[in-house]
């Protein structure tokens, strides 16, 4: 409730955006044979691209920008929402919990999976998400109807686009992907 009456103060959709770590460098992961990975590499980069395009739409929608508590990049997204003029985007660090959150969007962007991607199943609110290790024609074929789930940064950019000029919310059911 208290988040509720203190970011959702009107009768805009909510857009929930969760920014995660952006100060691991040329790390790569277990399963990928040594491939670096987009979201190791340049991960500071793709959120700062998805945070310029909601910048476009901060007056159309009530925008949340979730950023976890983080010693190395403290201040980094506050200071970028300064930067690109972005005043009528919330910035949240670690004032409400991710769950609190969930229950206030309408539109969870994600830039990988991970451990928010399964909580955000459990909401109503559509997906979007990205990940470069998962395979996507499970995704294309079972899950193509229930996410919006992308493998590469340009596609899900102009995605993400569309799906905010339009602004029809809550396309998507995730029966299957719950399962």
């Amino acid at each position: 409730k208290k988040s509720k009456k203190i970011l959702k103060k009107n009768n805009k959709f909510t857009i929930l955006f969760t920014i995660g770590w952006g100060h691991m460098r040329n790390c790569s992961t277990l399963g990928t044979n040594g491939k670096k990975l987009f979201f190791f590499d340049s991960a500071w980069e793709f959120q700062y691209q998805i945070i310029k395009l909601l910048q476009k739409y901060q007056h159309k929608y009530n925008i949340i920008v979730k950023d976890f508590p983080n010693p190395h990049n403290r201040n980094l997204w506050k200071s970028i929402l300064r930067d690109l003029n972005a005043k009528n985007i919330t910035y949240v660090s670690n004032q409400f919990s991710f769950t609190d959150l969930l229950h206030i969007s309408d539109l969870n962007i994600l830039p990988w999976i991970s451990t928010t991607f399964f909580e955000s199943l459990y909401f109503d609110a559509d997906i979007f998400c990205i990940n470069e290790i998962i395979d996507i024609n499970l995704f294309k074929d079972k899950l193509k109807n229930e996410l919006f789930y992308f493998n590469n940064t340009t596609e899900y950019i102009k995605e993400l686009d569309k799906y905010l000029e339009q602004g029809n919310f809550y396309k998507r059911k995730k029966k299957n992907s719950r399962d």
